[in-house]
Order: structure tokens, then sequence, then C-alpha cells
């Protein structure tokens, strides 16, 4: 996925060491693997109350917000390890 900085320029979802990371295991098999991003913004901060959980769409709350706190980015990490509910892919989650 790839979305517009605000000058008009692309910004990949993936940098591109973690890109050709993501290609090889797309092609391996017999490995469950789980990728987290954060959404547009990354900062300090404590978890949300409710996270935002999507796939290859920027994620923005009801006041049109495209970020993850720390907190939500570890409570979001905690969750799939204990209840895993992805399986060979990557998810985005926010703030909500």
């Amino acid at each position: 996925m790839t979305s517009k900085r605000p000058r008009g320029q692309r910004l990949d979802r993936h940098p591109r060491g973690a890109k050709k990371e993501l290609d090889y295991l797309r092609t391996v098999s017999g490995i469950d693997w789980v990728g987290i991003s954060p959404s547009y913004t990354f900062k300090p901060g404590l978890a949300s109350d409710q996270m935002l959980v999507g796939n290859d769409h920027l994620l923005r709350n009801d006041a049109g917000e495209s970020y993850t706190t720390a907190g939500t980015m570890a409570k979001a990490m905690v969750a799939e390890i204990l209840h895993p509910a992805h399986h060979r892919e990557c998810f985005t989650v926010a703030n909500s």
C-alpha cells in the first residue's frame, strides 16, 4: 500500500528492507508469521481503550486522525500473542 504525503510524494507502507523480508515470507510455506504496523503516525502514549484494526488501508478514527501510540501498539502485540487472529499476513492498528 502507498499513501501520499502532504506534498504529493508517495509513501510506502513498508520500508525497503522490510518489504524484501515480507516478499520472502509470502513465498515460503510451513511458517506462521505476522506483521504489525502502526497507522500513519507513531508516537509515545498510553493505550487507547479501543483500537482500530485493518489491513491494507490507512486507518482513521472518528476525528479523522491516523495515529498509533506505543501503548496501543503494545496492547495489539500482546493480544495477538495471547489470541492469534492473524496468520501469514500483516495488519495495522490505530488509536480510536
